[in-house]
Order: C-alpha cells, then structure tokens, then sequence
C-alpha cells in the first residue's frame, strides 16, 4: 500500500562538514524485550543477499524467502498489539484522530522513554525542534539526529520538510510520526512502532528504498524538544 508519508526519514544520512558533535543517543527498548530480533528481516533486497549472483542463480528458491521476511514485520507488530492489551514491556496504546489512507482509525503503539512536563501539544502547523532515531525491525538503522549534533526542525502535519537548520535532510511525511507528535508534549521521549501503511506502505522509501523496504514495519525514538508555534492544553492520554 504506497502512502503520502509519515514522519521523518532521512535515509543514510551523513554528517555535512562543519555539522556539530554527536550526542549521545537513546537505546532502543524494542531490542531488549523482543527475542529474537537479531533473526528478522525487513524484507529489503539489500538483505535478502549479499551476492547479486546468488540472487539471480536462486531467484526461484529465494522468492518464498522473501515473502517470508517480509511477513516477520507483520508479526512483529501483531506482536507488539498483543503487548499493548496487557501493558507487557511498558507498551501503550495510541489512538489517533486522524483517517489512513484507506480510511482506518490510526492506531499506534509506543513505549515511554521520558515523560516530559510541558504543558501544551503543538498544532499540526507548528514548528518544532524534535531528535529522533530510527530503524527498521532487524536493527538497521537509516537516520538519526543525535549523530548529527542537533534537533531537526519541522511541523507535525509537514513532516516532510525541515525549515532553517541548514543543509538537513529532506523528510516524507508519516502519519503514525504526525500522529503521535500532536499528543506529546516538550520533554516527551517515546518509541513508536509503525506498521507500513502508516509509514512507507508497500512502495518503501522511493529513492532510499535499500534503508527502508516495502512493508517495513519501523521503530522510532522521538524526543519533543521545543514548540515554536502554535500550542494548545495539555490533555491526559
């Protein structure tokens, strides 16, 4: 299923010369609770096999391979639902205010990493400052702005574009990532587990496909820094 976006990514991003020093970076919960992750497979055909030879000698056998690893990211978050009915691992449920685009109520997972105490949710049209990390279910990692020294800076509903922080990266816009962002307030810092139809869908991630194949489901670490623009109440979740 190919969608509009959700969220960031920037796939592969290097540091530019003159970018500031690295920060530390969160872990992720999700390799510590799910055993196992080490074996799975996002589906990517840079994973599928390290030898193009190999591919084309085997393609008939590899196929139902293929298929296979790309069902492990529907299972993964098949199993991160089951988590979230008993609260298992810290797993909370989200549910959005927006539609997908087949018209299904967003419905997210996340853990909590940091509860900040700010007092308001930026509106889908504010600018904020927000550090995040991400990958795909077997660990690949494809962006993070701890590596690069600062926050990016972006609108929930705009996901896709940073604003002023010079040379970053371009983002497509993810509705679990827009979603989420809405009911976090500054010092939040959650994991968000997003199934491909509120990411990439069955297309990945156009021109950084090898970062982030179809179907992926993916994990994200994002940390509401600053609201800059419009804000309303603080609501319990």
């Amino acid at each position: 299923m190919g969608v509009q976006g959700v969220l960031l990514v920037c796939a592969l991003c290097l540091p530019v010369a003159g970018a500031a020093d690295a920060l530390p970076s969160p872990e992720y919960k999700f390799q510590s609770f799910y055993p196992g992750w080490e074996k799975l497979h996002a589906g990517d055909s840079h994973r599928r096999t390290a030898d193009a030879k190999h591919h084309e000698d085997n393609k008939h056998k590899d196929t139902a391979h293929w298929g296979k690893y790309k069902g492990h990211n529907k299972d993964v978050y098949a199993n991160i639902a089951e988590m979230a009915e008993t609260g298992e691992n810290g797993i909370k449920t989200l549910k959005g205010h927006v539609k997908g685009h087949r018209n299904e109520e967003t419905i997210l997972y996340y853990t909590v990493h940091e509860s900040g105490t700010g007092k308001h949710h930026p509106y889908k049209t504010a600018k904020c400052d927000i550090h995040y990390k991400a990958m795909t279910i077997d660990g690949a990692e494809f962006d993070n702005s701890w590596d690069r020294g600062e926050p990016g800076e972006f609108t929930p509903e705009a996901g896709g574009r940073y604003h002023t922080k010079g040379e970053q990266p371009n983002l497509e816009r993810l509705i679990g990532w827009t979603e989420a962002l809405q009911q976090m307030v500054e010092g939040d810092m959650w994991e968000l587990y997003i199934p491909s139809e509120f990411a990439y869908g069955d297309r990945g991630n156009g021109a950084h496909h090898e970062a982030i194949p179809g179907g992926a489901t993916l994990v994200y670490i994002v940390k509401l820094e600053k609201i800059k623009g419009a804000k309303m109440p603080r609501a319990e979740l």
